[in-house]
């Protein structure tokens, strides 16, 4: 898994910003649910799976959690922070580094 590369900062309209309005140019892009989509279809590829595979065997082990009373669990709140944190460093020294050049 590969943390995406941000390549181009939109562009401030100073002129139509003001003290709690900041008005940037709009950048084109992938909606977040296509996103996600591309990302499940990857990982599904990356197991030899298909997309509907890889949807099945997880909901069935989440059936197979449940019926244990077993939770199946992600990131803890703080860990998940402490991860978007690193992942806006990132983006921010990338951003910092192009405005450089």
């Amino acid at each position: 898994w590969e943390v995406p590369r941000y390549g181009k900062v939109p562009r401030a309209y100073l002129e139509l910003c003001t003290r709690s309005v900041l008005v940037m140019e709009e950048l084109t892009g992938d909606k977040l649910a296509v996103a996600l989509q591309r990302d499940m279809e990857r990982l599904a590829a990356s197991l030899g799976k298909s997309p509907e595979q890889f949807i099945a065997e997880e909901q069935e082990k989440d059936t197979i959690a449940r019926e244990q009373k077993m939770l199946r669990v992600g990131p803890t709140s703080s860990e998940y922070e402490r991860y978007r944190a690193i992942l806006n460093q990132k983006r921010r020294i990338t951003n910092l580094v192009g405005a450089c050049y």
